[in-house]
């Protein structure tokens, strides 16, 4: 994702992944999408592997989600989010762009390609 990189500007890597995940996809080589899109699915699968997420929403995290499943605390922390509670404008973008993200391929929505595989799963 060299080519990539350079389109971001310099500071520390967690800003660059981020910056690369708003990039179009036109504008990314098929390697780096394909490198990109492994590491999306691996911070859907474990949140805990977000470091965007759980720097950004740390404190909401420890105060509205604490006991929360990994494949479940973007929706925890949306929920609480709607409800007025004090979230930090950071965090809020982070929720949003990962509730994005989500949408636009249910690969990277793991409750959604669960609740599709049960039936495929239920039939031989």
């Amino acid at each position: 994702c060299r080519d990539e990189i350079l389109k971001c500007s310099p500071g520390d890597e967690e800003g660059v992944v981020e910056c690369l995940k708003g990039l179009k996809h036109k504008e990314m080589s098929r390697v780096c999408r394909a490198q990109l899109f492994h590491e999306e699915e691996e911070e859907a699968e474990d949140t805990e592997v977000d470091f965007t997420l759980m720097r950004g929403c740390k404190r909401e995290i420890q105060q509205h989600c604490p006991d929360e499943q990994a494949d479940n605390l973007i929706h925890c922390l949306k929920d609480f989010s709607k409800l007025g509670g004090n979230f930090d404008q950071t965090c809020l973008a982070v929720i949003k762009r990962r509730t994005v993200q989500r949408m636009k391929d249910f690969r990277l929505n793991p409750n959604l390609r669960s609740a599709a595989a049960a039936p495929l799963l239920s039939h031989p």
